[in-house]
Protein backbone atom coordinates (compact mmCIF):
# COMPACT_ATOMS: atom_id res chain seq x y z
CA UNK A 1 0.00 0.00 0.00
CA UNK A 2 2.89 2.32 0.89
CA UNK A 3 4.58 1.56 -2.42
CA UNK A 4 1.32 2.43 -4.22
CA UNK A 5 1.17 5.76 -2.37
CA UNK A 6 4.81 6.50 -3.20
CA UNK A 7 4.15 5.70 -6.86
CA UNK A 8 1.16 8.11 -6.97
CA UNK A 9 3.26 10.83 -5.33
CA UNK A 10 6.09 10.24 -7.79
CA UNK A 11 3.76 10.39 -10.80
CA UNK A 12 2.17 13.60 -9.45
CA UNK A 13 5.59 15.23 -8.99
CA UNK A 14 6.70 14.15 -12.45
CA UNK A 15 3.51 15.55 -14.00
CA UNK A 16 4.13 18.92 -12.33
CA UNK A 17 7.69 19.05 -13.62
CA UNK A 18 6.68 18.10 -17.16
CA UNK A 19 3.94 20.75 -17.17
CA UNK A 20 6.38 23.38 -15.93
CA UNK A 21 8.97 22.51 -18.57
CA UNK A 22 6.30 22.68 -21.29
CA UNK A 23 5.23 26.14 -20.13
CA UNK A 24 8.83 27.27 -19.95
CA UNK A 25 9.42 26.07 -23.51
CA UNK A 26 6.47 28.15 -24.72
CA UNK A 27 7.77 31.35 -23.18
CA UNK A 28 11.45 30.87 -24.04
CA UNK A 29 11.01 30.97 -27.82
CA UNK A 30 12.83 32.34 -30.83
CA UNK A 31 12.75 32.54 -34.61
CA UNK A 32 13.96 28.96 -34.98
CA UNK A 33 10.48 27.45 -34.69
CA UNK A 34 8.13 29.30 -32.34
CA UNK A 35 6.28 31.15 -35.11
CA UNK A 36 6.15 34.37 -33.03
CA UNK A 37 9.15 36.04 -34.72
CA UNK A 38 9.58 34.86 -38.29
CA UNK A 39 12.39 35.58 -40.74
CA UNK A 40 11.28 37.07 -44.05
CA UNK A 41 13.37 36.28 -47.15
CA UNK A 42 13.39 40.02 -47.83
CA UNK A 43 15.93 40.44 -45.03
CA UNK A 44 13.78 41.38 -42.04
CA UNK A 45 11.78 39.72 -39.25
CA UNK A 46 7.99 39.72 -39.10
CA UNK A 47 6.48 40.02 -35.62
CA UNK A 48 3.50 37.65 -35.62
CA UNK A 49 2.40 38.35 -32.03
CA UNK A 50 3.23 41.07 -29.48
CA UNK A 51 6.77 40.19 -28.38
CA UNK A 52 9.89 41.35 -26.60
CA UNK A 53 12.67 40.70 -29.12
CA UNK A 54 16.25 39.86 -28.15
CA UNK A 55 19.50 39.01 -29.85
CA UNK A 56 22.32 36.83 -28.50
CA UNK A 57 25.72 37.54 -30.02
CA UNK A 58 27.32 34.47 -31.55
CA UNK A 59 31.01 35.08 -30.94
CA UNK A 60 32.58 32.33 -33.12
CA UNK A 61 31.29 34.17 -36.23
CA UNK A 62 31.80 37.74 -34.98
CA UNK A 63 34.82 40.00 -35.31
CA UNK A 64 35.18 42.21 -32.25
CA UNK A 65 37.76 44.86 -31.53
CA UNK A 66 37.04 47.08 -34.52
CA UNK A 67 35.07 50.29 -34.95
CA UNK A 68 31.56 48.94 -35.44
CA UNK A 69 28.08 50.34 -34.94
CA UNK A 70 25.15 47.96 -35.06
CA UNK A 71 21.43 48.35 -34.50
CA UNK A 72 17.90 47.67 -35.65
CA UNK A 73 15.08 49.53 -37.31
CA UNK A 74 11.36 49.12 -37.94
CA UNK A 75 9.82 50.04 -41.25
CA UNK A 76 6.73 49.89 -43.43
CA UNK A 77 5.80 50.97 -46.96
CA UNK A 78 6.53 54.56 -46.01
CA UNK A 79 10.14 53.77 -45.06
CA UNK A 80 12.06 53.50 -41.76
CA UNK A 81 9.88 54.37 -38.77
CA UNK A 82 12.25 53.91 -35.82
CA UNK A 83 15.86 52.92 -35.36
CA UNK A 84 18.31 52.44 -32.51
CA UNK A 85 21.87 51.38 -31.85
CA UNK A 86 22.58 48.23 -29.83
CA UNK A 87 25.36 47.47 -27.37
CA UNK A 88 27.91 45.04 -28.80
CA UNK A 89 29.39 42.62 -26.28
CA UNK A 90 30.72 39.12 -26.83
CA UNK A 91 28.24 36.35 -25.85
CA UNK A 92 25.80 38.92 -24.44
CA UNK A 93 22.02 38.84 -24.86
CA UNK A 94 20.53 42.26 -25.60
CA UNK A 95 16.86 43.26 -25.62
CA UNK A 96 15.53 45.33 -28.51
CA UNK A 97 12.38 46.10 -26.57
CA UNK A 98 8.72 45.36 -27.22
CA UNK A 99 7.17 45.06 -30.68
CA UNK A 100 3.57 44.72 -31.78
CA UNK A 101 2.12 42.09 -34.09
CA UNK A 102 2.56 43.30 -37.65
CA UNK A 103 5.85 45.14 -37.05
CA UNK A 104 8.76 44.53 -39.44
CA UNK A 105 12.24 44.59 -37.88
CA UNK A 106 15.48 44.86 -39.83
CA UNK A 107 19.13 45.43 -38.85
CA UNK A 108 21.88 47.84 -39.91
CA UNK A 109 25.65 47.85 -39.63
CA UNK A 110 28.38 50.47 -39.97
CA UNK A 111 31.98 49.22 -40.04
CA UNK A 112 35.40 49.66 -41.65
CA UNK A 113 34.51 46.89 -44.10
CA UNK A 114 32.35 49.32 -46.06
CA UNK A 115 33.52 52.83 -45.10
CA UNK A 116 30.97 55.59 -45.54
CA UNK A 117 28.23 53.07 -46.29
CA UNK A 118 25.65 51.76 -43.84
CA UNK A 119 24.65 48.18 -44.61
CA UNK A 120 21.05 47.08 -44.18
CA UNK A 121 19.67 43.57 -43.80
CA UNK A 122 17.09 44.55 -46.45
CA UNK A 123 19.28 44.61 -49.58
CA UNK A 124 16.99 47.01 -51.46
CA UNK A 125 18.00 49.65 -48.91
CA UNK A 126 21.72 49.24 -49.66
CA UNK A 127 23.30 51.84 -51.95
CA UNK A 128 24.88 49.13 -54.13
CA UNK A 129 21.80 46.87 -53.97
CA UNK A 130 23.90 43.98 -52.66
CA UNK A 131 22.86 41.43 -50.05
CA UNK A 132 25.13 41.46 -46.99
CA UNK A 133 22.80 39.61 -44.61
CA UNK A 134 23.17 35.83 -44.37
CA UNK A 135 22.32 32.90 -42.13
CA UNK A 136 24.36 30.01 -40.77
CA UNK A 137 24.23 27.34 -38.08
CA UNK A 138 25.87 27.64 -34.67
CA UNK A 139 27.79 24.77 -33.11
CA UNK A 140 24.54 23.97 -31.25
CA UNK A 141 22.47 23.81 -34.42
CA UNK A 142 20.76 27.19 -33.94
CA UNK A 143 20.26 29.54 -36.87
CA UNK A 144 22.35 32.69 -36.58
CA UNK A 145 22.33 35.84 -38.74
CA UNK A 146 25.35 37.82 -39.82
CA UNK A 147 26.50 40.78 -41.89
CA UNK A 148 29.27 39.74 -44.25
CA UNK A 149 30.55 39.28 -47.79
CA UNK A 150 32.39 36.39 -49.50
CA UNK A 151 35.12 38.87 -50.45
CA UNK A 152 35.82 39.38 -46.77
CA UNK A 153 36.79 35.73 -46.34
CA UNK A 154 36.04 34.85 -42.72
CA UNK A 155 35.49 38.51 -41.92
CA UNK A 156 31.82 38.48 -40.92
CA UNK A 157 31.51 41.55 -38.74
CA UNK A 158 28.68 40.59 -36.42
CA UNK A 159 26.65 37.44 -35.87
CA UNK A 160 23.66 36.88 -33.62
CA UNK A 161 20.78 34.54 -32.79
CA UNK A 162 17.25 35.95 -32.63
CA UNK A 163 15.17 35.28 -29.53
CA UNK A 164 12.24 36.68 -27.57
CA UNK A 165 9.27 36.16 -25.30
CA UNK A 166 5.66 37.38 -25.12
CA UNK A 167 5.08 41.07 -24.45
CA UNK A 168 4.42 41.83 -20.79
CA UNK A 169 6.61 38.94 -19.59
CA UNK A 170 9.16 39.25 -16.76
CA UNK A 171 12.84 39.91 -17.49
CA UNK A 172 14.23 38.13 -20.54
CA UNK A 173 15.55 34.68 -19.76
CA UNK A 174 13.68 34.30 -16.47
CA UNK A 175 10.89 31.77 -15.87
CA UNK A 176 7.41 33.18 -15.40
CA UNK A 177 6.23 33.24 -11.74
CA UNK A 178 3.73 30.44 -12.36
CA UNK A 179 6.37 28.29 -14.01
CA UNK A 180 8.85 28.93 -11.21
CA UNK A 181 6.22 28.02 -8.60
CA UNK A 182 5.45 24.78 -10.46
CA UNK A 183 9.14 23.90 -10.61
CA UNK A 184 9.54 24.56 -6.89
CA UNK A 185 6.40 22.58 -6.05
CA UNK A 186 7.46 19.67 -8.24
CA UNK A 187 10.96 19.71 -6.77
CA UNK A 188 9.53 19.76 -3.22
CA UNK A 189 7.38 16.72 -3.95
CA UNK A 190 10.37 14.80 -5.28
CA UNK A 191 12.47 15.78 -2.27
CA UNK A 192 9.67 14.70 0.07
CA UNK A 193 9.47 11.33 -1.64
CA UNK A 194 13.21 10.83 -1.29
CA UNK A 195 13.05 11.63 2.45
CA UNK A 196 10.24 9.10 2.97
CA UNK A 197 12.25 6.42 1.13
CA UNK A 198 15.34 7.24 3.22
CA UNK A 199 13.37 6.85 6.50
CA UNK A 200 11.81 3.60 5.31
CA UNK A 201 15.29 2.23 4.57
Amino acid sequence: MKNHHHLKTSIFALALLVSAVRLLAVYQYDSNGSGAIVHNVGGWFDIMQDSIMTIKYYSPASKYGQDVQFGYFTFNEGGIQNQAELEIKANATVSLGEFAAGDQVGFWLSSAKTPEQILYSVKEMNVDGKDYFFSGLTNKGETYWTFGDKKWGKGDVIAFVIGGQPAGSPAVGQPLPGVLASLILGGSAVCGLRRKKAKAA
